[in-house]
């Protein structure tokens, strides 16, 4: 759980035109579904019929803050602070298995239209696919490359415009069972994100890096081992503001790794470490920490919680490094076969560093409420019911805000 026809479009003011990023993106994404469809045609004669599952959805969705405004803040204009809105999309996940080998692809597309504030209507689309591989039962890993493109959130923003964000990414792993109970493992990876608005291209980001890990894993005691990822971060368009700025920002985190099965229905993972940034931002070390328990609580009652600390670059808001505290607890009740409820309840920490030279830092303070119900009324198609409250606190009077919403909608699986 996640966060009527238009009327007349709005203009967007002349310090929100738009920055359009170069095509090389979507001529790697279709370059690379190309050769997805290239692989599978070419799997060998005793591979398994390419599966394909689809499923298509509707909702109705009513915010009372759907601008992010802080209280006694109207928006102005023909905008309204509350709005309705109708969503359609679309997810398909497909795979085809040969041997050890295994190839997918996953993708969604979601279109949104609003009553009110026709200026936020957008379309969200990801793709994803790749090959899970395996040499012998010993050594396996996994090749994907993905795009999305999203509307970013306008409590980030704190502008009322439309900002399309699009994001390329692709990760390879590797790891190979050795002398019984050791277990190397090698990944490489690089991310490129891009913002539609000149006014948030200095925010566009490309990263890319190498993650090492030595594990010493035993049934019965589950794994541990040490954990090092260097990452090369650049902004590309900032030395255009800035001809002083050197856009090569290098970041070091190193992390002790445990995971351990505490009952035959719970395990736990924990993670700590340190962060060490360099390059134009020579900042650190941070102490960085993550640690997650999954419980089967009962037959029916299930649990996830998440805490943790993490450094990374920020892709949306204009500052050197973002630091983020966050706990998270996801609650499933299955009441029958064809019934279930959930719930969620997230707190977030977070501070923008360097934030803009008279503010300094900018830190957001969160709470996220999540309630939903489902029922699977046929074999293929689930009624689903959501509300979501969502409350933040900011040394940043703009970005302090409520917001509550209400979700119907139903999905069909074919």
């Amino acid at each position: 759980m996640r966060f009527g026809p238009p009327v007349a479009r709005h203009c967007l003011p002349p310090s929100s035109a738009p920055h359009q990023p170069d095509s090389r993106s979507r001529r790697r994404l279709a370059a690379g579904t190309a050769g997805l469809a290239v692989l599978l045609a070419a799997a060998p004669a005793g591979a398994q019929v390419f599966e394909l599952d689809a499923t298509a959805s509707t909702k109705l969705e009513a915010q009372d803050n759907v601008l992010r405004l802080p209280d006694g803040v109207e928006p102005g204009g023909d905008r309204s602070k509350s709005d309705f809105s109708h969503t359609y999309g679309l997810d398909v996940n497909g795979a085809a298995n040969f041997g050890l080998q295994r190839l997918f692809v996953d993708g969604s597309v979601e279109r949104t239209m609003y009553v009110e504030n026709d200026l936020l209507d957008r379309t969200n689309s990801s793709v994803e696919g790749g090959l899970e591989w395996s040499v012998t039962t010993a050594c396996n890993g996994v090749v994907k490359a993905g795009y999305s493109e999203r509307q970013t959130d306008l409590s980030e923003l704190l502008e009322i415009v439309s900002n399309t964000q699009t994001t390329t990414s692709f990760r390879a792993e590797a790891g190979c069972r050795i002398a019984a109970y050791y277990r190397p493992e090698v990944a490489v990876f690089a991310r490129k994100t891009e913002n539609e608005l000149e006014s948030r291209a200095l925010a566009d980001v490309e990263e890319r890096g190498i993650t090492g890990r030595f594990l010493y894993v035993r049934p019965e005691f589950s794994a541990a081992g040490v954990e090092v990822t260097y990452t090369q971060r650049e902004y590309p368009n900032r030395a255009r503001v800035d001809p002083s700025f050197t856009d090569d920002v290098t970041q070091i985190d190193t992390k002790l790794l445990l995971r351990r099965r505490l009952t035959g229905k719970a395990e736990a993972e924990f993670g700590v470490g340190a962060s060490q940034l360099g390059g134009a931002i020579d900042a650190g070390p941070y102490v960085i920490y993550n640690a997650q328990l999954t419980w089967d609580i009962t037959p029916i009652l299930a649990m996830t919680a998440n805490v943790g600390r993490a450094v990374s670059g920020s892709d949306v808001v204009v500052s050197d490094l973002r630091v983020d505290h966050f706990g998270i607890i996801d609650l499933t009740y299955t009441l029958s076969p064809k019934v279930d409820l959930t719930g969620e309840i997230a707190y977030f920490d977070r501070t923008y560093e360097n934030y803009s030279p008279v503010v300094g830092d900018r830190t957001d303070q969160a709470l996220e409420l999540e309630l939903g119900a489902g029922w699977e009324a046929y074999d293929n198609i689930r009624l689903f019911a959501e509300y979501g409250y969502k409350t933040q606190d900011s040394n940043i009077e703009r970005a302090q805000f409520d917001a509550h919403r209400v979700t119907t909608g139903l999905a069909i699986s074919f």
